[in-house]
């Protein structure tokens, strides 16, 4: 996959968008998000029919674990990094997924992208305590943008998952 990031020729670009769907298929999540980072890498947006197509929750045969997260979670990050914008259809509707992982992988796209209005976004996420990965990935996008201090005033408040006493650490045995 480095080759594909380096001097990849109009044919290597779409020889490697027709593999998204083989290593799709075939559940090779490595290569299938490495495949991803080059188009996003290369900025090649004939790849963004495609990344939209695989940027679902579903899971090929073979491949086990969160819907989402092998498949979707890159695809979603790549669409997000070469669409560069928050106002695309695609990137909407991966936004307002209810699948963690779509939603993480566009907002990390669009943070590396530096979308327009990313940091604004990052922070309604953050205000909204949403699922933890969510959350993490909008507080990571805002330390991007040299927001971390702002960070620790807006700790991720869910009931039982906090220090329950002084000098209690989240997940500490007392």
């Amino acid at each position: 996959m480095r080759e594909y990031s380096g001097g990849a020729t109009g044919d290597d670009e779409q020889l490697l968008i027709a593999q998204l769907d083989q290593f799709a298929t075939s559940s090779d999540t490595v290569r299938f998000y490495w495949a991803c980072e080059a188009l996003a890498d290369r900025g090649v947006e004939a790849a963004l029919p495609e990344l939209a197509r695989l940027a679902g929750t579903e899971n090929p045969a073979g491949l086990h674990g969160p819907l989402g997260m092998g498949l979707g979670y890159p695809a979603a990050k790549a669409l997000a990094r070469l669409a560069g914008r928050i106002d695309l259809d695609e990137v909407r509707r991966l936004l307002d997924s209810e699948n963690i992982w779509l939603r993480a992988g566009t907002l990390a796209g669009l943070t590396e992208a530096k979308a327009p209005g990313i940091e604004r976004l990052l922070r309604k996420v953050v205000q909204e305590h949403p699922p933890g990965v969510v959350f993490d990935h909008a507080r990571v996008g805002l330390a991007r943008f040299g927001e971390g201090a702002d960070l620790r005033a807006a700790p991720r408040a869910q009931a039982g998952t906090g220090p329950q006493t002084p000098g209690e650490t989240a997940g500490s045995f007392k």
